[in-house]
């Protein structure tokens, strides 16, 4: 259920995302992908903590949804799993994802979208 409009962020607290810096050392790194075939959708997560494999996810969704849900699917879920594993403590809050997903970043920067798996993102990186 999406949030209640008087819980959305106000515009002006907008998430910024940034572009991978080249030069700078992520602790985690995170790569994922989404596909949608007629019969089968689904996403895969691979996250690498200084440059070891950590852990992978995958997930199987229902074929009426996009592969922009299941891209959006994998962030939340892997930001969700990284959180529970205690990676984001401290300064350790730079996380680098890698997506191919250029709609699914353009709807997380956008402070007017309120769909429910956008905003479970949000939530996360906050």
């Amino acid at each position: 259920m999406p949030k209640c409009y008087r819980k959305w962020t106000h515009p002006a607290k907008a998430i910024e995302l940034k572009e991978k810096c080249e030069e700078r050392e992520y602790m985690i790194e995170v790569y994922m992908d989404g596909s949608k075939s007629s019969s089968d959708v689904g996403s895969g997560t691979a996250v690498f903590t200084n440059k070891h494999l950590t852990f992978h996810l995958k997930y199987k969704l229902v074929e009426r949804c996009s592969n922009n849900q299941a891209q959006q699917l994998a962030i939340a879920k892997t930001l969700e799993k990284i959180q529970d594993l205690g990676h984001l403590q401290g300064n350790h809050r730079s996380v680098a994802i890698h997506t191919d997903s250029k709609i699914t970043l353009e709807a997380i920067a956008k402070p007017r979208n309120h769909q429910n798996l956008v905003e479970q993102i949000r939530d996360k990186i906050r």
